[in-house]
């Protein structure tokens, strides 16, 4: 069984785990259950409401054990847009100008990329 499957099916018995509950009981990444959460979601097999302590993660359908449930062009997509968004809280804490026109120049690089 892949990763991605066991996160899909311990989302499947605990709904309302949390990302790190995840990794301790799977002895997976932090960042690739994390991943993998948001390619599941992109993939159709998990809808998620809320947030944090009040996230419930439904389990919408099945994947095979062999099944990838994003192409590797939106996988790069994927890592591109959350790349974005964590610059673009660098962006908003930038104290100097020169500061944030640095990290404005990666965000315009990240964004070429899309």
């Amino acid at each position: 069984m892949t990763e991605i499957n066991a996160v899909l099916e311990y989302l499947r018995d605990n709904p309302k785990a949390m990302n790190k509950e995840i990794a301790d009981n799977l002895k997976i990444d932090y960042g690739n259950v994390k991943s993998y959460i948001n390619r599941l979601k992109t993939g159709g097999y998990i809808e998620v409401q809320g947030q944090g302590i009040t996230r419930t993660v439904t389990v919408l359908k099945e994947m095979s054990v062999r099944e990838k449930p994003t192409s590797k062009n939106s996988y790069k997509k994927e890592i591109i847009e959350t790349m974005i968004d964590k610059y673009m809280e660098d962006f908003k804490d930038s104290g100097t100008l020169n500061d944030r026109i640095e990290v404005g120049k990666v965000i315009l690089r990240l964004l070429e990329k899309l």
